[in-house]
């Protein structure tokens, strides 16, 4: 089965699946989230954040408002639509209003298709998670509360995430780089069976090649924590990671419990980031980049 598309409920005690479309743009980003929560309070959902305004905002649908293609990406809630080739926005509710047309090209999908390896194999884990688009351009129009905002050239970012409930521990870090690079990079206490193990899985492109580092296929690292900073420490074969993110300002975005939308986590779209990634054979620096408008999440 294709990772990006809708999975369906996996868990007979609580499910929720939801897709992170992040647009980088002029210093400033806007998340949409849509997806289903179904637990006690069954419903569709759009999440928006924005870094600009500070604000984010949940909005609830009918669980029937929800659809999504069989053989592609194609969300639908209610008169909205997402996919990996344009986003439709008609959302509007109470004093609320996101409504628009955004074209994305150039997308680069996460090579080999699904983003967890072997782990996604594993069964009834708490929280799946994919890399749909890597990187991509976004172009297009919209008015967000009154505002109208033109978007050029700016960059896309999209993720997947199902399950019953988001890791206990874990921490999330995405941001675009110059030169069409960039990375992500999840790392979270992961239960199976009657323990946890600390899996990672990071990814860094340079605009041309891709290198990986996760747990199930050899990657070592180290985490640095503290609320408004990580520092991560990887090696993958023969390539050495270190990855700093700090700052920024956190907004409040619900999240799963149990598959229902019940508790939060606090994610900054503005925070910094500094980059290096080496070749242990030659010791040369195959990229060393600093770059501003970085997510980042930590749940200690």
């Amino acid at each position: 089965m294709n990772p990006d598309l809708f999975h369906g409920c996996t868990h007979p005690d609580g499910f929720f699946e939801g897709w992170y479309f992040r647009l980088s743009f002029a210093g400033r980003s806007i998340c949409l989230i849509p997806g289903v929560s179904v637990g006690w309070d069954p419903h569709a959902f759009v999440m928006v954040a924005d870094s600009h305004s500070r604000t984010s905002r949940l909005l609830r649908y009918e669980l029937s408002d929800f659809s999504c293609g069989m053989r592609t990406l194609n969300i639908r809630v209610e008169e909205s639509s997402f996919s990996l080739c344009a986003a439709r926005l008609n959302l509007c509710q109470d004093n609320f209003s996101l409504t628009g047309l955004l074209y994305f090209d150039r997308v680069r999908t996460y090579p080999g298709g699904c983003s967890m390896g072997l782990a996604a194999h594993l069964p009834r884990l708490e929280c799946y998670t994919q890399i749909c688009a890597l990187d991509g351009r976004v172009n297009g129009q919209i008015n967000l509360g009154g505002e109208r905002i033109d978007i050029t050239d700016g960059r896309l970012y999209v993720e997947k995430n199902w399950g019953r409930s988001f890791p206990k521990r874990y921490t999330w870090m995405q941001g675009h780089l110059g030169s069409g690079a960039g990375f992500s990079c999840s790392v979270g206490r992961v239960p199976v069976g009657p323990g946890t193990f600390e899996g990672m899985i990071a990814c860094v492109y340079d605009g041309e090649r891709f290198y990986e580092f996760h747990t199930l296929k050899g990657g070592r690292h180290r985490l640095e924590l503290w609320q408004d900073e990580a520092r991560l420490e990887a090696i993958s074969g023969h390539y050495a990671l270190r990855l700093r993110v700090w700052g920024g300002h956190p907004l409040t975005l619900s999240a799963p419990d149990g598959g229902d939308m019940a508790t939060a986590v606090r994610e900054r779209l503005d925070a910094r980031a500094k980059l290096v990634l080496y070749d242990l054979r030659s010791g040369a620096c195959l990229l060393r980049q600093s770059t501003e408008g970085v997510g980042l999440e930590v749940r200690l």
